[in-house]
């Protein structure tokens, strides 16, 4: 399967068991917290290459570092949603399955706005925009403008 479309089954599926693990009776959670973990952990994997693949190589630790940093702000940010829906509700039950069914906008995200990434070149993917000089270019350096030299 293409990771795109691996991407988009493990997305659906993470919040749908997470809502599950907090909707269904107890001979029911074991299966669902099974399933939950093995989504959530082939999220992170999938997610970590898929993402990276989509910047070129120049650029591609700091993007994952953003990415890093916009992840833990949106997990700071779910659980200051869950907080606020405790007050007006009472119990974490409800709260718990409506933040994690905001998640289910993710795959839509996905499969609207991402590319996919199997069976092409990363030159295809994100080109590198500025290329370094293969081996055995000459690297022209011009000198900054001096005061000294009238420029």
């Amino acid at each position: 399967m293409p990771r795109r479309g691996s991407a988009l089954v493990f997305l659906t599926l993470e919040p749908l068991l997470a809502v599950a693990l907090y909707s269904v009776g107890p001979v029911v959670f074991v299966p669902a917290y099974v399933g939950w973990v093995f989504a959530s952990v082939a999220n992170d994997v999938l997610g970590r290459t898929y993402q990276g693949e989509l910047f070129p190589t120049s650029a591609r630790a700091t993007a994952l570092g953003g990415i890093t940093i916009f992840a833990t702000a949106g997990g700071v940010a779910g659980l200051a949603m869950e907080a606020a829906l405790f007050s007006v509700f009472g119990a974490h039950w409800t709260p718990v399955r409506l933040v994690a069914a905001a998640g289910l906008a993710i795959p839509v995200i996905v499969a609207v706005a991402y590319p996919e990434t199997s069976g092409r070149t990363l030159e295809d993917i994100a080109p590198d925009e500025a290329a370094a000089p293969q081996a055995g270019e000459a690297i022209r350096i011009d000198p900054a403008p001096s005061p000294a030299r009238g420029r």
